[in-house]
């Protein structure tokens, strides 16, 4: 006859305890792919706002000027177009983001389908653009409004510039 001592099992206690510690784990590991998904996004964000400020300094150099904004009350979407146009304010505002000497786009994105859409950012806002800008009264303004519509995420050209 067996008794209790015998049986080689697992109790109810180290059953719980494996499973609460399984728990713990996968609660960690949810958690740094959150964090990681944030700053990965956060990252895609900045390189494409790093190319397109490269871009509108290169339009500078080339121009004497950056692109000017139809009207100084609205802030104006930057928009993608086959030849890489900066929309302002309408047909009539826009202009052509081409190299005058070169005839080649300032920045291109290989990637683009769809042509009349803004740029925009990793989590699917467009970015914005003022120019002058407020706080780079020299130059403009260039960012985007981060993962949720609140000021404290914003990825912006004049704080990462301090």
């Amino acid at each position: 006859m067996r008794t209790y001592r015998q049986c080689k099992s697992f109790s109810l206690i180290e059953l719980l305890s494996v499973i609460g510690i399984i728990a713990i784990v996968a609660t960690i590991i949810l958690g740094g792919m959150n964090y990681a998904g944030k700053r990965a996004d956060e990252a895609k964000t900045i390189s494409l706002m790093t190319q397109l400020e490269m871009a509108l300094d290169a339009f500078k150099q080339d121009r004497g000027y950056y692109p000017p904004m139809a009207s100084a009350v609205t802030v104006e979407f930057l928009t993608v177009s086959n030849k890489l146009t900066l929309q302002l304010g309408g047909a009539s505002g826009q202009y052509e983001f081409v190299h005058s000497s070169t005839q080649r786009p300032y920045l291109e994105l290989g990637w683009v389908t769809n042509t009349a859409q803004p740029y925009i950012d990793a989590w699917g806002n467009a970015f914005q653009y003022s120019c002058p800008g407020t706080n780079n009264t020299a130059s403009y303004d260039l960012w985007s409004e981060g993962a949720s519509s609140s000021a404290d995420d914003d990825i912006c050209n004049w704080k990462r510039r301090q």
